[in-house]
């Protein structure tokens, strides 16, 4: 059963603002330079770990930009040691509801594949794309990134 606590940032009750406020560990969480890690409790595969983020947010584009460089080089800490070397590895992060963001926290999944298949599987249905329309889109894209830097 998922115990909540009401996170004053968004506004509502959260399942990882609940463990990291009230104390709740088990053997496998860790906390560093305020992020969060948590070993998954309905795990794809050995070693499906959640990192959280310190800066509490719904979407990974309103995580204040300032967080991302510890945030990054802590995620990548806690992959170097719940994926054993040279074991390839998925890093999943979705957005809203639709995307498949159960729990509306950024969070990261780290699931290692391993060799009996277990992990993530990920159906890829990709689609030729209107050159046309792929050339606009591009340009759109960049304008836009270009009004962000």
């Amino acid at each position: 059963m998922y115990r909540f606590a009401f996170c004053p940032t968004l506004h509502r009750f959260c399942f990882f603002f609940f463990q990291a406020e009230d104390g709740i560990r088990d053997a496998q969480e860790s906390r560093g330079l305020g992020d969060v890690y948590k070993r998954q409790i309905n795990p794809l595969s050995p070693g499906h770990t959640l990192v959280v983020p310190k800066k509490i947010a719904e979407r990974s584009t309103d995580i204040p930009e300032e967080a991302l460089p510890s945030f990054g080089a802590f995620l990548q800490k806690v992959i170097k040691t719940v994926v054993p070397e040279g074991t390839p590895y998925n890093l999943l992060q979705n957005n809203g509801g639709e995307a498949g963001q159960v729990v509306m926290q950024v969070h990261f999944h780290v699931i290692p594949k391993v060799q009996d298949g277990r992990g993530l599987k990920v159906e890829w249905k990709a689609e030729s794309g209107d050159q046309e329309e792929l050339t606009k889109a591009c340009a759109a894209f960049k304008a836009k990134f270009e009004t962000l830097l």
